[in-house]
């Protein structure tokens, strides 16, 4: 073989090995390609208080409903915080005074991933990636080409998150097995999180999009 085709090829993989070494994990992107957006609405266990999405095409913006069935009473407004490309999943008190959306995985952004409102539309609380894991596990977290991957997917229940309507808590289990609890009523983290050190290993794969947006 030709020096210079041997010295060519020595430069290609030394300058692929220092491409992985200083790239993290988490800023490496994986194929897909995704700019849609959807919603399923919830409600409340009695049925009395529903929440759902709308998505205006021409504006880009979403809005909500919110609804009383028993007084036939509903209020709708803009849904602030909400980017285009969304995959939303929604929950909602038993009394209807709040709502939460969760928007786990569209796009590569780090805040606005879990929003919570009151029934008037008014945001009450904001998190970002960064607010809900440690610093270590931000590090960790895995991004597509238009997807970002934090969060355990629950295949039996289709879902993100575990919703527990006595307590009015949203659990959610991220890819490290770590549970953190939210409350909708206050918007306060309910459980400690266990902190994670520099040097501890994380296995991490890519998760198969069957069944999730």
């Amino acid at each position: 073989m030709d020096r210079r085709r041997v010295k060519w090829w020595l430069f290609s993989i030394n300058l692929m090995l220092l491409l992985l070494f200083f790239c993290p994990l988490g800023h490496l992107a994986f194929g897909d390609s995704c700019g849609g957006w959807g919603g399923a609405p919830a409600e409340s266990v009695n049925g009395r208080y529903e929440v759902s999405v709308q998505f205006d095409e021409e504006t880009g913006n979403w809005a909500y409903v919110w609804k009383d069935t028993k007084k036939s009473e509903t209020l709708t407004g803009p849904l602030k915080s909400i980017e285009r490309h969304a995959h939303l999943y929604l929950f909602i008190t038993q009394d209807g005074s709040r709502f939460a959306v969760l928007d786990p995985i569209a796009g590569h952004r780090l805040n606005d991933r879990l929003l919570i409102y009151q029934s008037d539309g008014k945001l009450v609380r904001t998190f970002s990636i960064e607010d809900l894991l440690t610093k270590y596990a931000v590090k960790k977290v895995l991004r597509s080409k238009s997807h970002i991957r934090w969060l355990k997917y629950d295949k039996d229940k289709k879902s993100y998150v575990k919703y527990d309507p006595k307590k009015e808590t949203l659990q959610l289990t991220i890819k490290w097995n770590r549970r953190i609890r939210v409350s909708l009523m206050d918007g306060k983290i309910l459980k400690e999180r266990k902190k994670e050190t520099a040097n501890q290993s994380l296995h991490l794969t890519v998760p198969s999009t069957s069944g999730e947006f």
